[in-house]
């Protein structure tokens, strides 16, 4: 799905797109929620559509995606999800060294984890593994999805507004140096730990 689709998608049918591409966010991973945010940021620039049903239904979305995803896998399990040709087996080494990593340090891992691209979406499923509780869970990640909706709308927004005034410098700099440094510390952290169960 591209910028473009996604585009054409928030003005023709609304902020319920928002939701529903949140909700699948939530649930596997895609569309890429920065995709998303950050063109519905730039519509907002733009005064097409306005900032806070953005950020409300989208955090909805992702939060409800996730709770499908965490009892799916509480219920089921981690081998009926990696089952052969499961959409999941693909991340199977990453479920594993995060599943060591929550063990270690539980909460901070989701919180953390959910900020990381490409492991925001394991994060409900090593949750569900683990059986955490509801309520903890439910907390940590309407937190951290109404902080990443806040902030990559926000990105799209200014981005939109420096777009404006051609002074875009300092935003690409902040974005080159903030996103790599996060996505960094958290993968060495789990590299540590053994991809074997």
């Amino acid at each position: 799905m591209t910028e473009l689709t996604i585009e054409g998608l928030i003005l023709n049918v609304g902020y319920f797109s928002v939701f529903a591409c949140m909700f699948a966010n939530g649930m596997s991973g895609l569309p890429s929620s920065p995709f998303v945010y950050v063109t519905a940021g730039l519509l907002v620039a733009t005064g097409r559509i306005d900032w806070l049903p953005v950020i409300l239904l989208g955090t909805l979305g992702n939060v409800i995606g996730n709770i499908v995803l965490y009892e799916v896998t509480r219920q089921k399990g981690l081998q009926w999800l990696l089952k052969e040709g499961g959409y999941f087996q693909k991340y199977t080494t990453t479920i594993i060294r995060i599943q060591k990593a929550f063990d270690l340090n539980g909460i901070k891992i989701v919180i953390v984890g959910k900020f990381v691209p490409m492991v925001k979406v394991v994060v409900p499923v090593v949750a569900g593994v683990a059986k955490m509780n509801r309520p903890i869970l439910i907390v940590a990640v309407s937190m951290t999805s109404l902080v990443w909706a806040m902030a990559s709308v926000g990105y799209g927004y200014y981005f939109g507004e420096m777009a404006k005034s051609g002074n875009m410098t300092w935003l690409a700099g902040i974005t080159l140096l903030s996103i790599p440094v996060v996505v960094w510390w958290f993968l060495r952290h789990i590299k540590t730990l053994p991809a074997k169960s």
